[in-house]
């Protein structure tokens, strides 16, 4: 027996029999959640999580999701769910399967706002890898292929936000880029329900500020911060935002969504590493590697944006290239600096080589590219002169991003 796709309506609760297990009769979508059998999903989840007691604090009691109660009691629920949204691909219904994909997951956005509120960010991160392992486990037991099941790009998002509040930037990418993966063969159709036509994931990774992006007030605080920094530094930044710069590239079809989204990526690595050495972290070998390898990735990407824009092959020296094209009045002949990272920089900030400011940026960055790529040094420098580099990047992608605008 297969469930019935519902019109929003309150229907009476009847379970057919099958086997002595419960099977659901009527699935219907009110308001971008489910009921089953008319009952409220996200209420049953809620209530089927139970309160754990503080073995320190008396009388003090809080929700805990335990996965293997919810499998006790909603398994059946939750594989027909699954069932059903499978017939739905089967039958070409590819945007009514995945609106009740979206409404299914939905459903466990109000135990997770629970969570919010206690700050507990981990539970949340943990309930969403249980509930995507779940159905990615049902659908490999039912040989359902990508495409052909449920839409998990809303449980993706979710999971990629729980783990950026915990400042996990690489696990909360990974769980954005399997958002953006899904998000691929969404219908156009679908699409269009958005702002700007891109879906919410596209929008965190690109740091967009369109209204419905559910991450809007971080967004907004990270590029709030950005632009201080700019404003902070304008020895070193350009008069236009890297932001307008990048958005002019991207809408004149200059610049990959890739390049963007890898872009905006530093940034939100440059944020969190910027909180943590504001509060409480010292220049500790491991905290320098951790900014010096978050540099050399930023500026390998600027490498890479610039063969790409330029359709350069490898064997064109990137170094001759800048120069050649963009700053050939300027005689680049400086100091090697090998293995004197903390040499260039303060040669750099002490405005030694008496260049354009687009010209300086730009060698710098290829130097201490070439600089990192061959070691990492435990040189405090980085650390007290993390975001004057970061900005040096950033700066000199936006100056790449004016010229190809042209």
């Amino acid at each position: 027996m297969s469930a019935k796709w519902g019109a929003p309506q309150v229907c009476v609760k009847k379970f057919a029999q099958k086997g002595g297990i419960n099977l659901v009769e009527i699935i219907e979508r009110k308001e971008n959640f489910l009921y089953i059998d008319g009952n409220n999903f996200a209420r049953e989840i809620i209530n089927r999580c139970p309160f754990q007691s503080s073995n320190l604090v008396a009388n003090t009691k809080w929700l805990t999701f335990v996965p293997s109660i919810i499998d006790s009691y909603l398994d059946a629920e939750i594989k027909e769910i699954i069932k059903y949204i499978s017939d739905l691909r089967k039958q070409q219904r590819d945007e009514d399967a995945i609106d009740l994909s979206d409404a299914f997951f939905q459903s466990f956005t109000p135990l997770m706002n629970i969570f919010a509120e206690q700050k507990n960010f981990y539970q949340i991160s943990q309930m969403w890898i249980w509930l995507i392992s779940k159905v990615k486990k049902i659908e490999e037991e039912n040989s359902i292929e990508f495409g052909e099941g449920v839409h998990k790009g809303t449980a993706f998002y979710f999971l990629g936000f729980s783990q950026l509040m915990m400042r996990d930037i690489d696990g909360a990418y990974l769980s954005f880029a399997e958002a953006a993966k899904e998000d691929e063969i969404l219908p156009k159709s679908v699409l269009n329900h958005h702002q700007k036509g891109l879906p919410p994931v596209v929008k965190i990774l690109l740091l967009d500020l369109s209204e419905d992006n559910f991450a809007y007030n971080l967004v907004k605080q990270i590029r709030k911060t950005i632009s201080e920094w700019e404003q902070q530094h304008p020895q070193i930044c350009r008069d236009t935002s890297i932001f307008t710069s990048m958005q002019n590239a991207i809408d004149k079809n200059k610049m990959p969504r890739e390049s963007a989204i890898h872009l905006c990526y530093a940034f939100i690595k440059a944020f969190i590493l910027n909180l943590w050495r504001q509060s409480f972290v010292r220049p500790t070998f491991l905290t320098i590697t951790q900014m010096g390898e978050s540099i050399l990735r930023f500026a390998r990407t600027l490498e890479d944006f610039i063969r790409f824009s330029k359709n350069l092959n490898r064997n064109i020296k990137i170094f001759n290239y800048c120069h050649d094209t963009w700053f050939p009045s300027e005689n680049w002949n400086v100091p090697s600096y090998e293995n004197d990272i903390e040499s260039l920089i303060n040669d750099f900030i002490n405005d030694k080589w008496n260049f354009s400011k687009d010209g300086k940026n730009m060698l710098f960055t290829l130097k201490i590219r070439n600089l990192l790529a061959h070691r990492i040094p435990d040189n405090p420098v980085l650390f007290e002169r993390y975001i004057e580099i970061i900005l040096v990047i950033s700066s000199s992608f936006g100056f790449v991003c004016d010229e190809i605008s042209r």
